[in-house]
């Protein structure tokens, strides 16, 4: 037992520097990418703000940061602010000590999310069938065979969605199905072939459908709400809301897949101005020309209140990015956790200031001593 926990040791601090080294270089060749250079190079910071910046970061961190990415979130909204949490302090500094790895990875696996549930309001989408590691299961969590799995989608009524049940991010092979005789009408291909390509690992269920405020933004993405919660001083905090929408014929609405994000105010009350990941904005949704700045949510704090609710479901986890909808009869549905890989770039980009707000200070001096 002894050299067990021993090894456990050895094991967790040779990860947690491993990661911190890997992702803090891999962070530093982000910034400098051409598409962000581009941004970085339009704007230029005065010598107080420097300073402002400088006395923040070395009083609480110990040390100074490149200024990379105040101006790179600057560069969307124009907006100033001290607190920006760089990217280069969060996945391999701040996410990897509040998210312990064995913990991450039982709770990210998708065909676990309705566990995250457990005595909240919030709902689960409808599985109709699971692979996990080659095990098969119904919407009961029956073990099933794989002739069983075919029977039971190979002339499904309804239109389904079928996404990896791990190892999965940006909404990478998420589809939707609508099978008869054995094969997706879509895409012709056959229901073996589709299975085949997600490796013993997926989960397919009922398509969810928004309600009718979300859905008048953009028709064919499911568009929803990302709100990351993370604990701190014995408290549930969540940073600012964004609401992430589809545009053209796209069905996901994730940034990397072309879709565009907007800061949602506490109030509900959408920002002015959405964006691409690559900087490109909107007054308005292209395809629905709603126009955002009269744009509101009344249900809001049911939505953050359903976060918090089912981050206090997984303690053992210190900040969460979930992934959240509103649907039609207005219940609050989660589509998933994440854990890991954090995008603290989104909060703080549509709305222009820094994600931890007042927390900053606290949260910096905490790193800088761990």
């Amino acid at each position: 037992m002894k050299f067990k926990l021993l090894y456990d040791k050895i094991d967790m601090f040779i990860y947690n520097l491993g990661y911190s080294l890997i992702g803090s270089y891999f962070e530093n060749k982000k910034i400098k990418e051409k598409k962000r250079k581009e941004k970085l190079e339009k704007i230029e910071l005065t010598s107080r703000k420097k300073e402002k910046i400088d006395e923040f970061f070395k009083f609480n961190y110990g040390k100074k940061i490149p200024y990379d990415w105040h101006k790179y979130y600057q560069s969307y909204t124009g907006k100033y602010d001290e607190k920006y949490f760089p990217e280069l302090l969060y996945i391999p500094k701040f996410e990897l000590k509040m998210n312990p790895k064995n913990y991450c990875r039982v709770f990210e696996d998708k065909n676990l999310t309705s566990l995250l549930t457990k005595n909240t309001n919030v709902k689960v989408p409808k599985i109709i069938v699971s692979e996990t590691d080659g095990i098969y299961r119904d919407g009961n969590n029956n073990i099933i065979s794989y002739n069983s799995a075919f029977k039971i989608l190979n002339n499904y009524k309804e239109e389904l969605f079928i996404k990896p049940s791990k190892n999965s991010s940006s909404g990478k092979n998420c589809f939707v199905l609508k099978i008869e005789n054995g094969q997706d009408i879509e895409t012709g291909e056959s229901l073996k072939e589709i299975l085949n390509k997600y490796k013993g690992n997926f989960c397919i269920q009922e398509k969810l459908k928004n309600h009718k405020l979300l859905y008048n933004l953009h028709p064919e993405s499911l568009n929803t709400f990302r709100i990351m919660t993370y604990i701190w001083n014995e408290k549930i905090e969540h940073c600012p809301i964004i609401i992430r929408i589809g545009q053209g014929k796209s069905i996901v609405d994730n940034a990397h897949c072309g879709g565009m994000f907007i800061g949602i105010k506490d109030s509900g009350q959408f920002c002015e101005r959405a964006f691409t990941e690559l900087g490109k904005s909107y007054e308005e949704h292209p395809d629905s020309h709603i126009k955002f700045k009269d744009y509101k949510i009344s249900q809001i704090d049911k939505i953050i209140k359903g976060a918090k609710k089912l981050h206090s479901n997984i303690v053992q986890i210190g900040i969460v990015s979930w992934d959240l909808i509103l649907d039609q009869e207005e219940n609050v549905v989660l589509i998933e956790a994440n854990l890991s890989g954090g995008s603290i770039w989104l909060p703080q980009i549509a709305h222009g200031c820094g994600a931890f707000g007042e927390n900053t200070a606290s949260i910096l001096k905490w790193i800088g001593k761990n």
